[in-house]
């Protein structure tokens, strides 16, 4: 070796020197979190050794950790251009891939990745994850499995196949697998975070809530982990927990769409609805593929009574999330709402999925999908609250006149009074022993099966009757008493605790001091109708305005109906009450809210459920004052 030869040589071996320092502090910088500065040292070192893949694999991982995911891609090709065996390259193309969305490719790199080191397990799994995103269970399953066997002790793996088991719909599997994952690495927040999801799934929320709690301890600056955690509360009905979760969920990751879509559900619960629709648009401005954003929104503006908006959200909702129940639910009440019943009643099926809300009663018989029913039988079943179960019990006579023998099942408190209904052969309270029935059909699905448009509402009024002894022994009780009889019920069911039902029924339900306009009629003699917490509140009236209360002898709604067919017209809020009154052909005088319940349709005042109804209602809302102030000009020329 000539003298040329030999200073080449020790320049190269003095640059190869240079290279490894440089690369071995970029690795430094990498692996204390200190990304920008690794980047930076990385395209350093590859300044002076271009060729170098394990390089470019390096800047290609500390640019996927910046969110940089393009780069990352080109990073990752280039590496495999340099050495195309490198299978941490392909692994880590496939990651990248998958994370802008390209699952196709990244499922090509990743097996290519495995097939150059299939004693990797992190290919394996990263696999796993690919394919569950792609709906492809069965494939995910088996990579999962392969990862599980190079590596059993590892967390990730069975905090995967938690997830796979979870979309398989295996979900006490499924926490078993998470619970295997927390066992081998007790820090591991995804696992926490996954197990709580599943745990709320299985309606197991009080275990859901410590594995939330357990989350956010282990990750304090988790923004998944305190969104986890709000949902846990708010399962709880812990409003205020939920919504300190939420808001800190917001802070630490302000584009975290989801968190902005919970807190606008909770602000929605507590009727500050400017600021819920400000969160609920936030929500979709950051993700406008949330199918949970657009329905949050949907349901702010309809509270709001912006129904033609709040049917365009829902319709967004259903488009960008198609499998989304409670969206199809909540558009389903929108069609109804103005009278679309062909297509309403279709996206209301929607609310028997266990999305929409909770599964509904098991039943051993087929659902009825339209087959003949001459000489077979039916069960008819209530399946929400006693006005629905009110409003469409007509439809038993309905489909015992096409040849059924109809079985209806129903609350206690209704089984009395639902045995007058026309054609009804049986009826049973929930909880009872059901008799052998051919199939099984949920009340409120009966008009979509019937095909039921606003001209083919049945309305042979009425189809509840009180029993006439009863009635006669009612009536005495208000023998003696002046003038027309009125019945009032100003409240519906509190749903104490429940941060999702109590706004609604604080907006249906009316002070009884509101009323004072109206019990203050000198020529009318007003009854309670009022069952429950609410029947209480007229003690804070001044004696002489206190309607005439017999609830207290009420055992069910058979003495209800009772009481009321005593009465000359029943003035009530969207209530079981209305329900009842509207079924038994007394007159109905229904005081709507704002927003008001899809049944009572827009924009008119009578109603074709009920012939004897008029709607009363609010043309702002919260404002009871001016429809009370309608209702006693109603009064005065009714009975003057």
């Amino acid at each position: 070796m000539n003298r040329k030869q030999r200073r080449a040589a020790g320049s190269s071996a003095a640059d190869h020197g240079a290279v490894s320092e440089m690369f071995a502090a970029a690795v430094v910088l990498h692996q204390q979190g200190r990304l920008n500065q690794a980047v930076a040292a990385y395209r350093r070192a590859l300044a002076v050794a271009p060729s170098v893949a394990a390089l470019h694999n390096n800047l290609g991982l500390a640019l996927k950790g910046l969110g940089r995911l393009r780069e990352a891609v080109a990073a990752f090709r280039q590496a495999i251009t340099c050495d195309p065996a490198l299978a941490e390259a392909h692994n880590g193309l496939g990651n990248s891939l998958a994370d802008l969305g390209q699952h196709p490719a990244a499922v090509a790199a990743l097996r290519q990745a495995i097939a150059l080191r299939p004693d990797q397990a992190p290919a394996h799994n990263n696999l796993a994850i690919v394919l569950r995103e792609m709906g492809r269970l069965d494939e995910a399953e088996a990579a999962g499995r392969a990862a599980l066997a190079l590596a059993s002790d590892a967390a990730e793996p069975h905090n995967t196949m938690g997830t796979i088991r979870r979309d398989q719909g295996r979900p006490d599997e499924a926490e078993a697998c998470y619970r295997q994952a927390i066992a081998r690495d007790p820090a591991h927040p995804q696992a926490h975070v996954n197990r709580a999801a599943v745990l709320r799934a299985m309606g197991r929320h009080t275990d859901a809530l410590a594995a939330g709690e357990g989350a956010v301890t282990i990750t304090p600056k988790s923004a998944e982990a305190w969104n986890t955690l709000g949902a846990c509360r708010w399962d709880l009905d812990d409003i205020e927990g939920a919504e300190t979760a939420w808001r800190r969920a917001a802070r630490l990751a302000p584009g975290l769409a989801a968190a902005w879509a919970n807190l606008a559900n909770v602000r929605r619960a507590r009727e500050d609805l400017e600021e819920a629709e400000e969160a609920a648009r936030r929500a979709v401005s950051l993700d406008a593929g949330s199918g949970y954003a657009h329905n949050v929104l949907g349901m702010v503006l309809r509270d709001g009574g912006r129904f033609d908006e709040a049917e365009r959200a829902f319709c967004r909702a259903v488009t960008v999330a198609p499998a989304a129940a409670e969206a199809h639910v909540n558009l389903g009440m929108m069609l109804l709402l103005r009278g679309d019943y062909t297509a309403g009643w279709a996206e209301y099926e929607w609310r028997r999925r266990a999305a929409a809300g909770g599964p509904m009663r098991p039943f051993t018989q087929p659902p009825w999908g339209g087959e003949p029913l001459a000489g077979r039988s039916l069960l008819l079943h209530g399946e929400q609250g006693l006005g629905d179960v009110l409003q469409f019990a007509r439809y038993a006579t309905v489909l015992a006149e096409r040849g059924a023998r109809v079985v209806l099942e129903a609350d206690a408190a209704l089984t009395r009074l639902l045995t007058g209904v026309p054609g009804v052969a049986a009826v049973i309270a929930i909880g009872a022993e059901r008799p052998a029935c051919d199939w099984h059909l949920p009340l409120m699905s009966a008009p979509h099966a019937l095909g039921t448009t606003l001209a083919t509402i049945p309305a042979a009024i009425p189809y509840l009757r009180a029993e006439p002894g009863d009635a006669a022994r009612w009536s005495a009780l208000l023998a003696g008493r002046p003038g027309p009889k009125v019945g009032l019920a100003w409240a519906g069911n509190p749903n104490l605790g429940d941060c999702r039902g109590g706004a609604a029924n604080r907006r249906r339900s009316i002070a009884p001091e509101r009323l004072a306009p109206l019990l203050r009629l000198r020529n009318i003699t007003f009854v309670s109708l009022q069952k429950g917490e609410a029947a209480a509140q007229i003690a804070a009236l001044p004696p002489d305005l206190r309607p005439v209360d017999l609830m207290g002898r009420v055992d069910d709604f058979a003495d209800t109906a009772a009481l009321v067919a005593g009465l000359d017209l029943v003035i009530a809020v969207d209530t079981a009450v209305a329900h009842l009154a509207g079924a038994l052909d007394k007159p109905l005088w229904l005081l709507s809210r704002f927003d008001g319940d899809w049944r009572w349709l827009r924009d008119r005042d009578d109603s074709p459920w009920y012939p004897t109804a008029r709607i009363f209602r609010q043309r702002r809302a919260d404002d009871w004052d001016e429809v009370v102030g309608r209702v006693e000009a109603a009064l005065r020329e009714r009975f003057p």
